[in-house]
């Protein structure tokens, strides 16, 4: 059971949700040709990318995807590597930022992947996005109180058509904490909110997560194995499992 990712809160399930409505690093807008103008509303970072020459443009997107790339691969460092060469040609887009730090994250630099972040929110204040990845940087840190405190009010500050799946996810990783900091009570109330008939493997992984701290292995990795015959080896079902092999509740690739 060997995961090809997760980075939820980062840049795929999580990230994606996060960010609606939002233009993603590799849809920036073309360069301005004739009378320069750019919308009131675009991002301060991305008008000076508007200007940078065609070929310019098409080689920085040309890095980022392919460092994204790398990063869906777990080629952490190639990654790195392409992110720093998109930089020589443009600065300041917070989305380089972003991936830069995830990779930091999943590589244990913590330190690093939060110096990364805090550049985004220089950026962006409000993004959503970054905001979860800096309380699931928290959380891998065992900062769980100040994980759990981020972690609800991104909840609260979500509208009430965000993706269902984006929410069970983020109050998984509440459970989780909780679970960590031995608060079974309160931990309690959220598995309370998952359904077994719920389109979700989030049942089936508090159960894991539940079994895998009373230090009962086989019958948390048999949840886990359920969870799997259910919904297959997905996206989703590969970032519950990303989640609880992060937190150490199990070891990786079992």
């Amino acid at each position: 059971m060997k995961p090809t990712f997760l980075i939820l809160p980062l840049l795929s399930f999580t990230g994606a949700a996060l960010a609606q409505g939002k233009p993603a690093a590799a849809e920036l807008p073309p360069a301005q040709t004739e009378d320069k103008t750019v919308p009131d509303d675009m991002p301060q970072w991305m008008v000076g990318f508007t200007n940078l020459p065609e070929k310019e443009r098409i080689k920085y997107l040309t890095l980022f995807q392919q460092a994204k790339d790398d990063f869906f691969a777990r080629n952490w460092f190639s990654c790195l590597e392409k992110l720093d060469n998109a930089e020589q040609i443009y600065k300041g887009n917070p989305h380089i930022h972003t991936l830069r730090g995830s990779c930091y994250m999943e590589i244990g630099s913590y330190d690093t992947a939060l110096a990364e972040y805090n550049k985004v929110e220089a950026i962006q204040p409000d993004d959503l996005t970054n905001k979860a990845n800096i309380a699931t940087l928290a959380m891998l840190q065992g900062k769980y109180e100040t994980s759990i405190k981020l972690f609800r009010e991104i909840l609260d500050a979500l509208p009430g058509d965000s993706n269902p799946e984006l929410l069970n996810v983020l109050k998984f990783k509440i459970y989780a904490s909780l679970v960590k900091m031995g608060k079974d009570q309160e931990a309690a109330k959220y598995a309370a909110e998952a359904d077994i008939l719920e389109d979700s493997p989030r049942f089936y992984f508090m159960e894991a997560v539940r079994y895998l701290q009373d230090k009962n292995m086989s019958k948390g990795i048999q949840s886990i194995r359920t969870a799997e015959k259910i919904f297959g080896s997905t996206p989703i079902f590969q970032t519950y499992l990303r989640i609880v092999e992060q937190m150490k509740f199990l070891p990786t690739g079992i």
